[in-house]
């Protein structure tokens, strides 16, 4: 079913190994279909993005990451409402979709998988010291969703269901597409395309 939707080494993966976590359960692999409503909320009606981006991987405070079929690589920040799309901002960085996948699942920074408090302090060791290791189809969300991207604490974080999560973070953020390679930020909203 997702043959041409993302690069054969994704599904060769899925064949070898299935879904589940790496990193020490901070990365979490997935199958599109689990996460589609919230690709569908966050990119639904996009120009570029819409229609064709699937999730294939979280982080455990919620990050996610996704792949489109045209575009590549996006990498969706929570607590930034920041979507990064390098092969749609800079085409000419695409490389053939295997190697960008290998590439990016071997040079993933450990920090896209954390989130900082409002000290600008990361968060992820210590909020897995004051609850427990993530299972399967669980993430730290930061609540309440409407702090997303100001005050939060580790006391603010709790384990939910990663579906429920960031359906509520989807619905209640709008995201911009940055380019944190040339420095250009908030090119545009994602979504449905505006006059």
């Amino acid at each position: 079913a997702h043959l041409d939707r993302v690069p054969n080494l994704m599904i060769d993966f899925w064949r070898a190994h299935g879904v589940g976590g790496l990193r020490k359960r901070t990365l979490w692999i997935v199958m599109p279909d689990t996460l589609a409503g919230v690709a569908d909320a966050i990119f639904g009606g996009d120009p570029d993005l819409g229609g064709d981006t699937v999730i294939i991987a979280y982080g455990a405070m919620g990050n996610l990451v996704c792949w489109n079929a045209r575009h590549g690589i996006v990498l969706v920040a929570l607590s930034a409402g920041s979507v990064q799309a390098p092969g749609l901002t800079v085409p000419a960085s695409r490389k053939n979709p295997d190697v960008e996948m290998l590439e990016l699942f071997q040079k993933l920074h450990p920090f896209f998988l954390d989130r900082v408090d409002s000290e600008n302090e990361p968060m992820l060791d210590r909020v897995r010291a004051e609850t427990r290791d993530l299972l399967a189809g669980e993430v730290y969300g930061a609540y309440p969703v409407a702090t997303i991207g100001g005050t939060i604490l580790v006391e603010n974080v709790q384990i939910d269901e990663v579906d429920t999560y960031l359906s509520l973070v989807a619905l209640n953020r709008a995201f911009t597409l940055d380019d944190f390679e040339t420095g250009r930020m908030n090119i545009r909203v994602i979504g449905e395309e505006r006059p």
